[in-house]
């Protein structure tokens, strides 16, 4: 989750908006996008939507700094362990499995099978599994940080 802050910086001024016009677009407030920017903090989930919403990007390149094309196999990685996770507590039956395990694959080779469209399902399934790992990261930042605090 490195440089994530250098990605919007690098995009916000590429598009010519300050923090204020960013921040009036995204409603995250401005100490926050700065601090973004800087390193100083991770970003929540939905303020990372917001903001490559507003950049005219995606998620993954806010997180990863990798286009979709780079990102197929680890989707595709990602896919699996998740249906396979699913699978294993029951979440999700056998033919359920079966069937994202076909989507899972149509996406990886880039075609498009199901009535679904599998590589909107692909991203959106690796970008669930990014928006929950900053999350946890915020998190555990945040605990740092009042442990610092309460010291």
């Amino acid at each position: 989750m490195d440089q994530i802050g250098q990605r919007m910086k690098q995009l916000r001024e590429e598009k010519h908006l300050t923090l204020q016009q960013l921040s009036d677009i995204t409603g995250v407030t401005v100490a926050a996008i700065s601090r973004y920017e800087n390193d100083q903090r991770l970003p929540r989930s939905n303020s990372i939507v917001a903001i490559a919403n507003a950049l005219n990007t995606s998620t993954d390149y806010l997180l990863t700094g990798q286009g979709a094309n780079d990102l197929q196999e680890e989707k595709y990685r990602a896919m699996v362990e998740i249906i396979q996770l699913g699978k294993d507590t029951g979440e999700i039956t056998y033919r359920q499995a079966d069937t994202l395990m076909e989507m899972a694959k149509s996406a990886a080779l880039g075609v498009d099978e199901t009535p679904k469209k599998p590589k909107e399902d692909a991203s959106s399934l690796l970008t669930l599994l990014n928006l929950a790992r900053l999350d946890r990261l915020a998190d555990e930042q945040d605990a740092k940080q009042r442990s610092k605090e309460a010291e």
